[in-house]
């Protein structure tokens, strides 16, 4: 087990602005994906590795894509940052959370929000895969 945090941003404590039933779906979608991510036998083990204080991760986590969904301007870090030291990460590993993420959204998100946060989820999925990995996302094999 490695004994660091993934070096993301300190949520804003500011909420000014921030439509409480958004914040609210927002923190249900995060929570929800993050319990399964963490139970998932793929990516579960790297976010045990990495992630030291749960609590603060998905806070970031909820800040992050709040900003995503409702442009609320409460993030200001550098996601892509945060993943360059996961030298473990493959195009696999993408597709799995874009997978896990999409089954979430349709499963917690009520609002009309949901297609945008799929959308936004594979647009950075394939970024950062193509950054980090020099590939697309692909199926995990069976």
């Amino acid at each position: 087990m490695i004994d660091r945090e993934l070096p993301l941003t300190e949520p804003s404590a500011d909420t000014r602005g921030v439509n409480p039933e958004q914040a609210q779906e927002i923190a249900r979608l995060v929570d929800r994906f993050y319990e399964e991510a963490r139970a998932d036998a793929m990516l579960g083990p790297i976010f045990v590795d990495r992630v030291a204080d749960w609590d603060r991760h998905l806070a970031t986590m909820r800040t992050f894509w709040g900003t995503v969904a409702y442009r609320d301007g409460r993030y200001a870090g550098r996601p892509i940052d945060a993943h360059l030291p996961l030298a473990e990460l493959t195009p696999e590993h993408f597709a799995r959370w874009l997978e896990l993420w999409e089954r979430t959204v349709d499963d917690v998100v009520e609002s009309d929000i949901g297609e945008h946060l799929k959308l936004m989820a594979h647009r950075m999925g394939t970024s950062m895969s193509h950054r980090l990995t020099g590939r697309a996302p692909s199926p995990a094999s069976e």
